[in-house]
């Protein structure tokens, strides 16, 4: 008699065990920031000053390396901008951006010339 007490026992809590391991996904919630930008980047800004200068702006949650190089200077620069850091580079008329994070990277091309897409492909203004 103590035998199939015990092994209706058994029985009992293996069918509870399997029944209570069983769920369904009812909902998920989740926040991120959006940014909305026109244009072709809107991670990595770049945007023109009237002076020939440019501004690089990184709207990633990630930190990013930047090789940019820039005409009428020949050296390239090299430097690593922090989530929502800019950095300013002097006299960049026409420029050249290689960016790098975990798990992606972008070029961007460019100049601050005013009519520089009349005259020359891949540039605007």
């Amino acid at each position: 008699m103590i035998r199939k007490i015990f092994g209706l026992l058994l029985i009992a809590l293996a069918a509870l065990s399997i029944s209570g391991s069983s769920s369904t996904f009812r909902s998920y919630t989740a926040e991120r920031e959006v940014l909305v930008k026109i244009g072709e980047d809107p991670l990595i800004d770049v945007e023109c000053l009237e002076n020939g200068s440019i501004i690089i702006t990184n709207n990633m949650n990630v930190p990013v390396d930047f090789r940019v190089f820039c005409l009428p200077c020949i050296m390239p620069r090299d430097f690593t901008l922090l989530p929502r850091d800019e950095k300013m580079i002097d006299v960049c008329l026409f420029y050249y951006i290689k960016a790098k994070w975990d798990g992606g990277g972008a070029k961007i091309k460019g100049c601050c010339i005013p009519h520089c897409h009349h005259h020359r492909r891949g540039c605007k203004g």
